[in-house]
């Protein structure tokens, strides 16, 4: 459980810093210092292999933390240029805040030896991070001859935080890339299931000055096509304004209401392979307005909040308060294109929805009844405006810590559908799971039922009519060698599904082994066994299968995905199980910090029969240019043999924080060869910035 340290972050008036990674002026001699590192992975409770010592003190306007990252080695510390929230490869230093104390939430905040910074947020109850948040603060850091030093400013204002701030839960923690070694204070004991309830509780700098918490950030945005200015969104000739608003009535709440903003992500979608699928591609949310207060939305039965799903936007409205062990966040949009259903058991098609507007509402409400325990409530609706379609959802759900090393999770959800023909579907689903974990062993038990007639249209839920449940098993061998610190095995990893009518629908056995190496890659072995029922066929799956990757050295990224087997193929005339083979490498080199090249590739074989039912890869080739940690160049080709389509785009961009920043871009697609289509192409700009009032 959370341990009261000894500890005071200090009240500092005026403390005048100048983030510049030197820690020179005045003010942090009155600093409060952390040291006493000890590593929790891949060894736990040992001395690592450079001390850490941390200076923390606060005044009115931010929290102040400086790094000394002592390395005997520092010719070899790994460091690159990158965006925000990319370079985890990296070494780096951090930590968690937990401005309540409580260990609902805490904030985490990284930076790696050239600046770079990460951020994110930490739930009770969730297995990581989730770096979809992103707040405006300032890092520095250099490399020295002792190590690295890094000198982080986080403002009060980006914090949603009590207005008197008496009890602070605190989490520092280092990543040295090229052991693959973690260290962090306080002590972190692996027989305790959990990260935020093992925080250091520290006394707080007390009530802080209160601010008009006000951000306006304006935009401007540019789009033109081959066939003229591009007209999407409101604008004239393909110049589309925006304003987003941020509104902070108390520390601990915020509002923010956004009309016309551009909704478009600045982050291209990964090349996947298209074809043989079951269900609609998934995409990760990377749009900003759709990020804050993102992480309440969470949900132990899964994605019921798919923010992707709400297209374009005319406007977005949403809030958070958080009172105590209350939190409560709402999401409200006007959807220009809404998108269809995604459930396997049928709903809304893209016919139902085209050319009509959708109302869509997510309140989220959320009670911490103890470290690492909650109970909750979740509210969906949709509306498609001048039609009889509707969906609405309420669950209900419940984290619970019942020892240690157990945890517990339950909820239960009822959703209601109208579909086009004025027909109502009433529709229950819950699920259960405990969990078990300590140093060496980890294992758990689950259950759930989805109606045929459940649907979350403003998730993404693929499953419908579904009963049954699952169990895992596994330990962590840590043979003390240099080259192989770990290996995880998992023997037991097995579900069975049955329809409600009692037909079995789907069984997986998937056991599996990790090998962690020394230098911080690792290589994952599995066997797929099990079928599934897809119109009435049971398909088959045997399959193999071998990933190697991650970061091999200071220069070099590398990753390989192998399988090959029996699977289904989805073909929806005649359904059946298939040989089908997969390779997916990827290559990243960095020639130097600021420079970043990569290959990715997937490609995949389908026989039956020694025959080739299709054959066909994607293919993706980049490069990244960074004049400064600010100011980047991307450029982007892409390929595809099943539709011998090519595309190229390029992006420069200069990003002094988010939300102010400046991008010029460009992309061109090609037809396919004799196809007599013309080239299309576009060109798009966006600049905005915050104003903080």
């Amino acid at each position: 459980m959370p341990i009261m340290a000894d500890m005071e972050v200090p009240y500092v008036e005026q403390a005048t810093i100048t983030v510049d990674a030197l820690a020179e002026e005045p003010s942090w001699r009155q600093a409060q210092r952390v040291s006493g590192f000890l590593t929790f992975w891949p060894a736990s409770s040992e001395q690592p292999t450079g001390d850490t010592v941390v200076r923390v003190m606060a005044d009115h306007k931010a929290l102040y933390l400086f790094f000394e990252a002592i390395d005997p080695e520092p010719s070899r510390i790994r460091a690159a240029l990158g965006r925000r929230d990319t370079r985890w490869n990296d070494d780096f230093i951090g930590f968690y805040l937990d401005t309540t104390g409580d260990a609902q939430r805490a904030y985490m905040f990284g930076v790696n030896p050239l600046g770079v910074q990460m951020d994110g947020t930490h739930m009770a109850g969730s297995d990581g991070d989730d770096s979809s948040w992103d707040g405006i603060w300032e890092a520095e850091a250099k490399i020295t001859e002792q190590g690295w030093q890094a000198e982080l400013a986080i403002p009060w204002r980006i914090l949603r935080h009590p207005k008197s701030c008496d009890t602070l839960g605190l989490f520092v923690f280092r990543n040295l890339a090229r052991l693959g070694e973690k260290s962090a204070w306080p002590e972190v004991d692996q027989d305790i299931s959990g990260m935020l309830v093992q925080q250091a509780l520290v006394k707080g700098p007390g009530e802080l000055p209160a601010s008009s918490g006000l951000d306006l950030v304006p935009e401007l945005a540019f789009g033109w096509t081959e066939s003229g200015p591009a007209n999407h969104r409101l604008g004239y000739q393909g110049v589309f304004p925006g304003v987003t608003a941020r509104w902070s009535p108390t520390p601990d709440s915020s509002i923010l209401g956004a009309f016309n903003p551009d909704f478009s992500q600045v982050e291209s979608d990964a090349a996947q392979v298209d074809v043989n699928r079951r269900y609609a591609l998934y995409y990760d949310e990377k749009r900003p307005f759709f990020l804050e207060g993102r992480e309440w939305f969470t949900h132990s039965f899964g994605e019921l909040a798919y923010t992707r799903s709400m297209v374009l936007p005319l406007y977005g409205a949403r809030a958070t308060v958080e009172q105590e062990d209350w939190t409560v966040a709402a999401l409200h949009v006007l959807d220009a294109q809404p998108s269809p259903s995604v459930s396997e058991g049928g709903g809304w098609t893209e016919d139902d929805l085209r050319g009509r507007h959708a109302a869509e509402t997510l309140i989220r409400a959320r009670r911490g009844v103890g470290q690492d325990s909650h109970v909750g409530l979740l509210l969906s609706d949709r509306e498609v405006l001048g039609t009889q379609l509707g969906s609405r959802m309420v669950g209900f759900d419940t984290h619970m810590r019942i020892t240690d090393r157990v945890v517990a999770d339950a909820s239960t959800l009822t959703s209601q559908t109208r579909f086009a023909d004025s027909a109502t579907s009433w529709a229950p689903a819950a699920k259960a799971e405990v969990t078990y974990g300590d140093e060496t062993w980890h294992a758990g038990t689950w259950g759930w039922l989805i109606d045929p007639g459940f649907r979350a249209e403003n998730g993404y839920l693929t499953d419908a009519d579904q009963l049954g449940g699952g169990a895992w098993g596994g330990f962590i061998l840590r043979p003390g060698w240099k080259a192989l610190p770990s290996i995880n095995v998992s023997p037991v990893n097995a579900y069975a599904m049955w329809t409600t009518s009692g037909e079995l629908r789907d069984l997986d056995l998937h056991p599996h082994l990790w090998f962690q190496l020394g230098n911080g890659a690792g290589v994952f072995l599995a066997y797929d066994r099990g079928g599934t029922l897809w119109q009435d066929a049971w398909l088959e799956t045997s399959r193999p299968a071998i990933w190697i990757g991650e970061s091999w050295t200071d220069w070099l990224e590398a990753e390989l995905y192998l399988a090959t087997g029996r699977k289904p193929y989805y073909d929806a005339e005649d359904p059946r199980s298939i040989w089908i083979n997969d390779v997916e490498p990827a290559l990243v080199l960095h020639p130097a910090p600021w420079l970043a090249l990569g290959l990715a590739t997937a490609w995949e074989q389908a026989l039956e029969d020694g025959e080739e039912v299709y054959e066909g890869w994607v293919g993706r080739a980049r490069i990244d240019a960074y004049a400064s940690r600010r100011i980047w160049g991307r450029f982007i080709a892409d390929w595809s043999s099943f539709s011998d389509e090519r595309s190229g785009e390029a992006l420069v961009a200069w990003e002094q924080a988010p939300g102010r920043a400046i991008y010029l871009g460009g992309r061109m697609d090609l037809p396919e060869p004799d196809s007599g289509d013309p080239v299309a192409w576009q060109l798009q700009a966006k600049a905005s910035w915050v104003f903080s009032l």
